[in-house]
């Protein structure tokens, strides 16, 4: 062991003495969790902190040990609780990092439910953290455990906890010791049928965007059905393609995940969801809620990290493009409909001698309402998405044969009336 390693140990083991037990978080065969305050004799008292011991397996280096030994050269992991020890004894991991105060996402969806708001709002920032284990280090470090009670939603943004069985990527290893994680979240080579690698977090991502869309857990026969009701279409291929059984055919990175799961999102409509009030909850750390906070300290979280209502449209020139063509075709379409009225009350030309009504029958329902659906197939509808929950939850196949469907009933219905009259006119 170097010098300045071993010096550093020998601090930790003496400062070990100092820290003052205030809570057990959770406790299992392999792992260790507390809070803890660092209480010298001499000296303030710091803290709270996250102390962990993990039990160990063979010689190679944890998850734990090389984002310590990172932040050690300067690697910043912004949505990564600060390692501020991290040290071997005995077969034992040691770890003490920064305490994180917040909700766990399964917190805040127990508290205000689901929505399509609550992951515009935090799953980039998720995907990011994700980010940070994947692509700062030399070889990525796979979390493998994500789940919503490892996600913490702070004050200082979104954090991602608890790497006890999260693995330093090898390149060209075979299968993983098998360490399960949550069952509902692990893909299937995480149960031992090959090594994990950063498509594992990938799959466990998409089980996470399912779960703020509708709270609950997505099942495997899902994939091959329809798309659910409270899902958007677009949401949901990407949620069944990061949740592939085959690795093969997910996305290859979490960075093309998130641009997926955002250009989806970005086609829904947002809808601010209603808090309850007066209700106070908070997290410690690593685990379940088990102390309150105040209603003041609830409401500065959510006045920070809560979904906020939609900001107002920007105006990029595509989409300014787009308005002037709605805005000519909107007059072309006033001018169709002002040209059948003028040959409908027409009284000079070929038609004048057909009563008012099939006048009417014929320029309207043969012409101008069928215009009127065609100018419509041609329109710039990316406003429409934004503002319509039926123009956000399809494409533009679906809207055409809407339309083409809409025309020939149209045409139909106008049809039978015109010959109606006809008829009972005797023309």
């Amino acid at each position: 062991m170097p010098t300045d390693d071993l010096r550093e140990y020998l601090d930790a083991l003496k400062r070990e003495d100092s820290y003052r037990v205030s809570q057990l978080l959770k406790q299992s065969p392999v792992e260790t969790t507390q809070l803890v305050y660092f209480h010298p004799e001499s000296g303030p008292k710091e803290g709270p902190f996250v102390r962990k011991f993990i039990s160990l397996e063979g010689d190679a280096p944890t998850a734990y040990e090389a984002l310590f030994q990172a932040q050690r050269q300067g690697v910043t992991f912004p949505h990564i609780p600060f390692v501020r020890e991290c040290y071997r004894k005995e077969s034992q991991l040691v770890v003490v990092s920064q305490f994180v105060a917040g909700l766990t996402l399964s917190d805040y969806v127990n508290q205000w439910g689901p929505s399509e708001d609550l992951a515009r709002a935090f799953f980039s920032d998720v995907c990011d953290a994700v980010m940070e284990l994947h692509e700062s280090l030399p070889s990525p470090i796979i979390h493998r455990d994500l789940k919503p009670s490892n996600i913490i939603l702070a004050e200082e943004g979104v954090f991602l906890i608890d790497l006890g069985i999260s693995r330093v990527y090898k390149d060209g290893a075979g299968a993983d010791t098998v360490q399960l994680g949550t069952r509902a979240y692990a893909p299937p080579e995480q149960f031992g049928f090959g090594q994990t690698d950063v498509r594992t977090d990938v799959y466990a991502l998409g089980m996470l965007l399912n779960y703020m869309v509708t709270g609950r857990e997505m099942k495997t026969w899902e994939r091959k059905g329809p798309c659910p009701q409270d899902v958007s279409s677009y949401i949901w291929r990407v949620v069944c393609k990061a949740t592939s059984f085959d690795p093969d055919n997910r996305y290859e990175s979490v960075a093309r995940l998130k641009r997926e799961a955002l250009q989806a999102l970005r086609w829904t409509k947002p809808v601010t969801p209603s808090h309850p009030q007066g209700q106070a909850v908070a997290t410690q750390g690593d685990l379940s809620s088990s102390q309150g906070q105040d209603v003041a300290a609830r409401d500065s979280l959510l006045s920070s990290s809560c979904p906020r209502p939609k900001e107002p449209i920007k105006l990029t020139p595509s989409l300014v493009v787009g308005l002037i063509w709605d805005g000519l075709l909107l007059i072309t379409g006033f001018l169709a409909l002002l040209l059948c009225g003028m040959a409908t009350v027409d009284t000079v030309g070929v038609n004048a001698d057909k009563p008012l009504f099939v006048r009417f029958v014929m320029f309207y329902g043969f012409i101008g309402i069928p215009c009127l659906f065609a100018l419509f197939a041609m329109a710039d509808r990316r406003l429409l998405r934004m503002c319509s929950d039926f123009f956000a939850r399809s494409n533009w196949k679906k809207e055409l044969v809407v339309c083409i469907v809409a025309m020939a009933v149209i045409i139909a219905v106008t049809a039978v009336v015109v010959l109606v009259s006809f008829y009972l006119l005797g023309i």
